[in-house]
């Protein structure tokens, strides 16, 4: 029995449906008076509202949070990804992945205790920025790094986090903007990370990230910095920390033609050993500039 069997003269015509699959097909009117054929069918799924999925493992409480990421890689278009991650509160250091299109939850990696207070947000895809109600910092997490190893602490909190505090990222530069809730008003934004480096004195030009043909090895002592040049040129690279200091040029010279590397021994301009943390490497090469990220235990 058809849902629907209409006959009009408009161009478009629209019907209420539930949701469902649905197959269609269309005849015209001839100039005979006579109905043509039919087309051949074609189908359409309808989704529309709230619809149940598998449910979360653990029960949320207080505290419980959730985010979509998307993941884009220009390089390698098969290998973007959509996801959410989830908190499920309650005190507890439980954190979950999603895949939307295997309808599967996933435990990774365990967290600060999750309580009122917690929140959670994607940035560009590769980063993922969270608070937890207990803690004194933001905390970033990386979902390509290898599994366990991925939360890293960011900022110092601005104000003692409570009840309703939330955290959200532009998907870009990750610039935040957070309230911190607790029945206080304090609503901050952070450029976090905003990577500067001074031009001719004051200026200031932001280190823009491209498509990324350089990479680093680590070792136990030093990161080896890999790149090529196609032609002879001048290159410039450099350290940063998360807060935009830059701790020190590696190198900045004219360089020939080819694939070259060079070695940090993770000392700053003084020569002093770098704290742990995460840094930025940005290598200025034909008026490109590429940026590498290093983590240091």
């Amino acid at each position: 029995m058809p849902v629907v069997d209409v006959e009009t003269e408009m161009s478009e015509y629209r019907t209420d449906l539930a949701n469902g699959r649905y197959w269609w097909r269309t005849s015209y009117r001839l100039e005979n008076g006579e109905w043509s054929s039919w087309s051949e069918a074609n189908s359409f799924e309808l989704q529309e509202g709230w619809q149940e999925l598998p449910d979360i493992p653990v029960a949320v409480n207080a505290g419980g949070a959730l985010c979509f990421n998307r993941f884009n890689n220009p390089a390698h278009p098969a290998h973007n990804s959509e996801s959410l991650y989830a908190f499920v509160g309650g005190g507890s250091y439980y954190f979950y992945y999603y895949a939307p299109g295997r309808r599967v939850w996933n435990l990774v990696d365990p967290t600060v205790y999750q309580i009122d207070g917690s929140s959670i947000s994607a940035g560009n895809g590769r980063v993922l920025l969270a608070i937890f109600g207990i803690s004194t910092h933001d905390w970033l997490y990386f979902p390509e790094l290898p599994w366990n190893n991925r939360w890293y602490q960011g900022y110092e909190l601005p104000e003692r986090l409570g009840s309703g505090a939330s955290i959200t990222c532009e998907p870009v530069y990750v610039d935040a903007y957070l309230v911190v809730g607790g029945g206080n008003d304090g609503f901050y934004f952070n450029g976090y990370p905003d990577f500067e480096e001074e031009i001719g004195g004051s200026q200031l030009q932001k280190v823009i990230p491209v498509e990324q043909k350089a990479m680093i090895s680590y070792h136990h002592n030093w990161i080896a910095v890999r790149y090529s040049i196609d032609k002879s040129s001048d290159v410039r690279i450099q350290i940063y920390d998360l807060l935009g200091k830059r701790m020190k040029t590696l190198l900045s010279a004219n360089v020939e033609k080819g694939e070259h590397q060079i070695l940090w021994n993770m000392t700053d301009n003084s020569n002093r050993k770098v704290a742990s943390g995460i840094y930025i490497i940005t290598v200025d090469k034909e008026n490109k500039t590429e940026r590498l990220k290093a983590i240091i235990k």
